[in-house]
Order: structure tokens, then sequence, then C-alpha cells
């Protein structure tokens, strides 16, 4: 499928208790700077950004007999 990321995280008997805020620190997803990272920026626009589709572009390359072939909108 589409770029994703399985990860494993191991915490020591010092680190804070996991709550919102302390995974917020070690994950993220943000759409590259286009201006500081146009290769990244790229890769996010072409293979992990859907749409749009439906009524709004039926000629998108999702839309198989008037209907988004990836079920949006969801």
């Amino acid at each position: 499928g589409l770029p994703h990321s399985h990860t494993l995280t191991w915490l020591t008997a010092q680190s804070e208790e996991p709550s919102p805020a302390f995974i917020d620190n070690l994950i993220c997803a943000e759409i590259p700077d286009i201006t500081a990272d146009r290769f990244g920026f790229g890769l996010v626009d072409e293979f992990m950004i859907h749409g749009p589709c439906g009524e709004h572009n039926p000629s998108s390359p999702c839309m198989k007999d008037g209907r988004c072939s990836k079920g949006y909108p969801k």
C-alpha cells in the first residue's frame, strides 16, 4: 500500500508516563515545507494526499464508475 511505518518504541524505567504530549514529542505527521524540502513535499503530495475526487473532480484517477475506488469520502 501507501508509504507508512510500523514502529515499536521501548521506554526505560526512567521514561515519563506515556501521555498524549509525550507521544506527540516522539511522533508527528507534517507535510514538508516545499521551500525547505521540495523532494519530500513532492513525495507526500503524490503518494499520501487523496483527493479531491467525487463530484468535485469526476476525472480523478481514483474514480471508477462514478465513485471513488478508495471509498472517499469516508
